[in-house]
């Protein structure tokens, strides 16, 4: 959430957000982002990564919004047999449309009921202690909307019109009354910050969150050449070899996962497991080189591509994403939820692997099971 170069990792504040529940996880501070304890990071198996730094706040394991026609948190979702809960919550209830990103800023899309929402995060600084901060645009809804803050021990502050702060069952809880269109600010540090409202009030208004859902500058401008190694085996076989630009600027790993084409067979996109996407031209060209552009990044261990309509499709561990590019820059500007159906767990081998189309167009992809453990959710494979 921090400015500067280097990416989420090298930053030193941080919030997450669980789209299934919908809630703010957590936020944290520290000289390090995680422990990079995972298969992906150090090849350890059966364990996932933690947060490492100065826990501010944390929400539990429950829906972040209300259910809008009952007012209750209570969690409806599927119980597996160690008791935990997974999968999303109904989209009657609440429904994750994806993210945009604007330049360095990310700005999530979803609906609680049947009103729109878009969200951003921040950070600002008060007597030289973190500050984070939730930026709410929401369209009409039909009912009052609530959602659960922080735990009442957190600092929190409001700002912005038709909404109020009040504490319930330990939390502050954010209460929206139906049928405005409004945009909000909440406030949050450590107990204790006792100016928190005074420097949410003398802030400039929540600015308006649609400005950055129709495409920013390209983050990725540069486009990389690489040697096709041409193949001079004996025999009816001939194997070429076509190299990813394994010194890439942003020092991006290249374990390839996925590959598929346009209706130009000269162009293809290819996705790596560490969550990038990359356009690709070149291989039918005599020139002897590919050209690689950076399309997109941050998805969760895509592990399948289709092209479907000259639109791209990537299978990652936690949904199917349709990329989508509003300003004609060829880079992603909305990772659409095309599909967040799938319960996930925290098992290192659930993958979500592979993607097939229909002539109906239904997609078909494998998702793993447990690595020779029974089985928690009716989604896992064996």
């Amino acid at each position: 959430m921090d400015q500067g170069p280097g990416g989420v990792a090298a930053g030193k504040a941080w919030m997450m957000f669980d789209h299934d529940l919908m809630r703010v996880a957590g936020a944290w501070t520290g000289e390090g982002f995680i422990d990079w304890e995972a298969i992906l990071f150090n090849g350890r198996h059966n364990i996932s990564p933690r947060t490492i730094g100065e826990l501010h706040f944390e929400n539990p394991v429950a829906p972040g919004w209300a259910n809008p026609k009952t007012g209750s948190f209570e969690d409806p979702r599927f119980t597996a047999r160690d008791q935990r809960k997974f999968g999303p919550l109904p989209k009657e209830w609440t429904h994750y449309e994806g993210l945009y990103q604007y330049g360095d800023r990310v700005v999530l899309s979803y609906t609680v009921g049947n009103a729109k929402l878009l969200e951003a995060f921040g950070l600002e600084t008060l007597e030289n202690q973190p500050v984070f901060t939730r930026t709410l645009h929401l369209t009409p809804s039909e009912e009052t909307l609530k959602m659960r803050v922080a735990p009442s021990s957190t600092a929190v502050a409001l700002t912005g019109e038709g909404a109020s702060l009040s504490k319930e069952n330990g939390f502050h809880v954010l209460t929206i009354e139906n049928g405005k269109t409004i945009q909000l600010k909440l406030w949050m540090a450590q107990a204790g910050n006792a100016g928190l409202q005074e420097l949410a009030n003398s802030a400039p208004k929540p600015e308006d969150l649609s400005s950055f859902t129709k495409g920013g500058p390209a983050r990725y401008p540069e486009k990389l050449n690489t040697e096709i190694l041409r193949g001079a085996q004996d025999g009816p076989f001939q194997v070429d070899i076509m190299n990813p630009p394994f010194d890439s600027p942003w020092k991006n790993q290249f374990r390839l996962s996925g590959l598929d084409f346009f209706k130009d067979p000269n162009k293809g996109v290819i996705c790596s497991t560490d969550g990038d996407v990359w356009l690709v031209e070149g291989f039918l060209e005599d020139s002897g080189k590919l050209s690689w552009k950076r399309i997109a990044s941050g998805l969760f261990q895509p592990l399948g591509i289709k092209v479907v309509n000259e639109e791209i499709f990537v299978t990652c561990r936690d949904q199917l994403v349709r990329l989508q590019d509003l300003n004609g820059d060829l880079e992603t500007d909305f990772y659409e939820s095309f599909n967040n159906d799938h319960m996930v767990t925290d098992h290192f081998h659930e993958f979500a692997m592979g993607l097939q189309v229909d002539e109906e167009g239904n997609f078909y992809y494998a998702k793993s099971g447990r690595h020779a453990r029974e089985a928690l959710t009716p989604n896992m494979g064996p």
